[in-house]
C-alpha cells in the first residue's frame, strides 16, 4: 500500500484541487490521499461547532515524510478554531514534543504558525523553511520507527479498554490501540449524533 503509485488521471487532478501544482513529483497514492482528505478537511474546519476527535493517526504522513506532524497539525488548528475534543491535548507533550525535538522546531514558534490554521501543505512549507530546506533524514527515519513500533504497558491499555468498554486481549501495539480509541471516541461522541 505505501508503495502504490496513483494511476495517471489521480496524478493530475489530486495535485491540480490541492493547489500543489503539476511539478509536484509526488507519486505516492497514500500522500496524495492524506493531503487531499487533509485538504478538504480544512475547507470545512468553520462549519460546525463540536468538539472533533483527531482521526489523523501517529503514523500517518505527509511529502515530508514525518509520523505524527499531521496529527499535531491537526490538533493544534482544532484547538485554535476551539473544535479540540477535551480528551486529547494539543502540542502540550507526548508525541507532539518530540516530534518538534526531532525536527528542530521551537514548540511556540510551531503554535503561533498553526493558530492562524493554515493548510498542511501550508505547514510542511513553513517546516521546512524553519529548518533550512534541510531535514535531518536520519533522525527522521529512526523517529518514525519509533511512532511505528511503540506498545503501551499494562495502566494505558487498561484506560483504553475502560474507554471504549471491552478488552482488548495481548494487543499491545499504541498505533492499534490508539487508533482503537480515536475511532470509538469518533463514533460515540459525533458519527452516531
Amino acid at each position: 500500500i505505501r508503495s502504490r503509485v496513483h494511476r495517471p488521471d489521480k496524478l493530475e487532478s489530486i495535485p491540480r484541487s490541492v493547489g500543489l501544482g503539476e511539478d509536484a513529483g509526488i507519486t505516492s497514492a497514500v500522500i496524495l490521499n492524506h493531503i487531499e482528505d487533509w485538504h478538504h478537511f480544512h475547507l470545512q474546519l468553520g462549519a460546525g461547532s463540536d468538539p472533533l476527535v483527531p482521526l489523523i493517526s501517529t503514523i500517518d504522513y505527509g511529502p515530508l515524510g514525518v509520523c505524527q506532524l499531521p496529527r499535531t497539525w491537526l490538533k493544534v488548528v482544532l484547538e485554535a478554531n476551539g473544535r479540540l475534543h477535551p480528551d486529547y491535548p494539543a502540542c502540550g507533550g507526548g508525541l507532539d514534543a518530540r516530534v518538534l525535538e526531532v525536527l528542530g522546531l521551537d514548540r511556540g514558534a510551531v503554535v503561533d504558525y498553526l493558530s492562524r490554521s493554515p493548510s498542511y501543505l501550508d505547514f510542511e512549507s513553513w517546516v521546512l523553511q524553519q529548518c533550512g530546506n534541510d531535514l535531518d533524514r536520519a533522525a527522521i527515519d529512526e523517529w518514525n520507527g519509533y511512532v511505528n513500533g511503540r506498545e503501551h504497558g499494562a495502566d494505558k491499555r487498561s484506560h483504553i479498554q475502560a474507554t471504549i468498554g471491552r478488552e482488548l486481549g495481548d494487543t499491545t501495539s499504541a498505533v492499534v490501540l490508539n487508533h482503537i480509541e480515536d475511532w470509538h471516541l469518533a463514533f460515540n461522541e459525533g458519527l452516531r449524533r
